[in-house]
């Protein structure tokens, strides 16, 4: 037997005003640090307004156990543990542990594939509901706090998402990625395939004739795995919760939507009111940095200091050996020094002097610092918000995911310049000296960084005012739009379409005969008159 981690998150919120509200949030199984941290993030906001709560078990993933400096104590937290047959599991596990690990060899190989993702994977899925809703007491207790709000994290969550309608609770989405193609069509947020690039297409977002075919072509495959996936959690709730509305009928009734992207970035794209881009949200007022790593970064001078990470969610120690080497190849040929995440390099590699690592990074802090002049990433959406915010040309190698799609609509905005994981030293390094020496990537940064400043409402105080309007309206039905509750063929007016053909064509028909009638009688009468 082996372990995965499912993680919840509850929280006791009670605002300044005089109403009172409570917040359950549901992360989940496979949440990232990432994740978890930005939301922690809208949390102590709430807490700072004069929210109250109290902490039970540990705030970060299982696989990390939280970040140094955590002293939030917003939150009610639960750990679970899900156990299945190894045969049957789709991603790793520690078996030691009993511990969810992150897939990154797989992630590394095939992760910018739809493809890639195992078949097996739907019976991971189902073990974790299945984990979920056998918590009774668990449930007991959220059922008996009668909370006035759910935020629930979409990415592989139905159960949970089934978990808190079931409760009763109004439910206000957390999509971490850009709403586009697929991902919006169960929602009130659906855009237009033709200007909607499915994720993970690749595609640019003026699409020619072909790319709209193929976009046409992948939204139907993604699709179709959506429905194997909702087929799955659906039949777990019913047998756990009993009868009820699937992940569809519920995401097309949401309360509201956080979506974490900002129209400066990723296309405008058309949203309900209460569907809110709150992109950077997460972006906090600068921490002091430890005295070595400000000492560090401080003497680099002139020439400044490159930032490398792939993020929270992928372990870099779980790239090749070769790769990580081409890595510090071309770092070690910079004038500027680089802070790169990475532990655990072997003793037979060399480490450049002017490379520092550590396991873990302040991200957020260091990329505030004026000497940091270059970021190297993943392209992860809330790496590359921060980097933005700051004005910091980006450096971009995609993983897995959103990454590719991220990449392709930062080129658009010649906000980035990309290196592939098969690139070889050299290029990786002419990367960097491309987004170090040309001048068109931080001036394209620095406008960036002066339209997400000034934007009219910080996003934070955004996501902070619809959850709390969510609250004191019983969950904002007045902002939901008739289109939840038409079919595909009604929201595109297919079915008026085809009345008005059908129309078209009866009088035509109709017109035909009546002419050949008149034809007819005519040629009928002039064979009388010859006659």
């Amino acid at each position: 037997m082996m372990a995965i981690g499912l993680m919840l998150s509850v929280m006791s919120l009670f605002p300044v005003a005089c109403y009172s509200g409570k917040v359950l949030v549901l992360h989940p199984a496979v949440s990232t640090t990432s994740h978890i941290l930005a939301m922690r993030t809208l949390v102590d906001d709430l807490a700072a307004r004069g929210h109250q709560g109290d902490t039970r078990g540990h705030w970060g993933t299982p696989d990390h156990k939280g970040t140094p400096g955590d002293t939030s104590v917003a939150t009610a937290s639960y750990m679970l543990v899900m156990r299945t047959l190894s045969n049957h599991l789709a991603i790793r596990v520690n078996q030691v542990k009993n511990i969810f690990i992150f897939p990154h060899n797989a992630v590394w190989d095939k992760g910018l594939s739809l493809f890639g993702i195992p078949p097996n994977g739907f019976i991971t899925i189902s073990e974790m509901c299945k984990t979920l809703f056998q918590q009774k007491d668990m449930i007991k207790h959220f059922r008996d706090t009668q909370f006035d709000v759910a935020i629930v994290d979409l990415m592989y969550n139905e159960c949970s998402l089934m978990l808190a309608h079931n409760l009763g609770v109004p439910i206000v989405g957390f999509w971490a990625y850009i709403v586009n193609g697929v991902n919006g069509l169960y929602t009130q947020a659906f855009n237009p395939l033709a200007i909607s690039p499915v994720m993970m297409s690749q595609l640019p977002r003026s699409m020619g004739f072909l790319q709209r075919v193929y976009n046409y072509v992948f939204a139907t495959i993604g699709h179709a795995i959506i429905q194997i996936q909702f087929f799955v959690t659906e039949s777990v709730a019913q047998t756990h919760l009993g009868h009820g509305p699937g992940p569809a009928a519920i995401l097309a009734n949401l309360s509201g939507m956080l979506i974490n992207a900002q129209p400066p970035i990723i296309q405008p794209w058309l949203l309900p009111t209460n569907f809110i881009p709150v992109g950077g949200f997460h972006i906090r007022e600068e921490k002091p940095l430890p005295k070595v790593l400000e000492s560090w970064i401080d003497g680099s001078g002139m020439h400044g200091t490159v930032i490398f990470s792939l993020g929270s969610s992928f372990d870099p120690k779980s790239a090749p050996s070769r790769f990580i080497q081409k890595l510090l190849t071309a770092f070690g040929k910079l004038k500027q020094r680089v802070i790169m995440r990475y532990g655990g390099i072997p003793v037979s590699m060399n480490i450049p002097s002017n490379v520092k690592l550590l396991d873990w990074l302040p991200q957020r802090d260091i990329l505030a610092n004026p000497n940091v002049v270059l970021f190297v990433t993943h392209c992860g959406i809330f790496g590359v918000l921060e980097a933005l915010h700051h004005g910091i040309p980006l450096v971009c190698m995609p993983i897995f995911g959103d990454q590719m799609e991220n990449l392709q609509r930062l080129r658009e905005l010649g906000l980035v310049v990309q290196f592939k994981k098969t690139s070889s030293a050299d290029e990786i390094y002419n990367a960097l000296i491309e987004g170090l020496s040309n001048p068109q990537y931080k001036e394209a940064a620095d406008q960036m960084s002066s339209h997400l400043r000034s934007l009219p409402i910080p996003p934070l105080q955004q996501a902070t005012w619809l959850l709390e309007h969510v609250m004191n309206t019983s969950g904002a039905h007045h902002y939901k739009i008739p289109a939840q509750h038409l079919n595909s063929l009604q929201y595109f007016g297919l079915d008026v379409v085809a009345f008005f053909l059908i129309i078209i064509f009866v009088m035509a028909r109709l017109l035909y005969k009546c002419f050949v009638k008149l034809f007819l009688r005519n040629m009928n009468k002039g064979k009388l008159k010859e006659s």
